[in-house]
């Protein structure tokens, strides 16, 4: 199930930060530089935390 969600998460994070980047001069006001690759891979990070698997514990 998670190994499916993958290529999605791969995908999304860059068409939000796109996204962001073409219209952050309009919302925000300043141009997106370096910070697309930091908010990209936060949001690759975010998304992989959230699909993780719970590791069952073992006595």
């Amino acid at each position: 199930m998670h190994d499916q969600l993958v290529p999605f998460v791969a995908i999304i994070p860059p068409l939000v930060t796109g996204l962001l980047d073409f219209n952050a001069n309009n919302w925000f006001g300043f141009h997106l530089g370096y910070e697309k690759l930091m908010l990209n891979g936060a949001i690759t990070f975010f998304m992989l935390w959230l699909m993780r698997k719970k590791q069952e514990k073992t006595i």
